[in-house]
């Protein structure tokens, strides 16, 4: 790929696996919602689900999910210098895969009691 990793933070680890991250690459993207395609393709061939990608002129995002964990990658092409576009990924953490029937009723008793100290 013709893309060079600029920023990296907030990496976290569970058990081996990466479960926070945000990154930022510099490169050259002509067309934003063809490089998340491929890059889509790549997320799913590993196991993740897609949630769709949507764009708007020079930007293209899409959100992945797998294990625990989601991800945000986010394809921006530089009008001015297409060479110096960026592609951001934002993998953070799923509160709770375990708990999926609760998210609808007890979240908010569980949250309301945690405000309360």
């Amino acid at each position: 790929s013709d893309t060079v990793a600029r920023v990296t933070t907030n990496v976290e680890r569970e058990g081996g696996r990466l479960v926070r991250l945000n990154t930022v690459f510099a490169g050259t993207v002509d067309d934003p919602s063809q490089r998340l395609e491929t890059l889509e393709t790549r997320f799913q061939n590993g196991g993740w689900v897609s949630l769709g990608p949507t764009a708007t002129g020079s930007t293209a995002v899409c959100f992945f999910t797998k294990t625990g964990r989601r991800c945000q990658v986010r394809v921006v092409r530089n009008e001015l210098d297409p060479a110096m576009s960026r592609i951001a990924y934002r993998l953070v953490p799923i509160e709770s895969d375990r708990g999926a029937s609760e998210v609808s009723g007890p979240t908010a008793t569980s949250a309301e009691s945690d405000l309360d100290g």
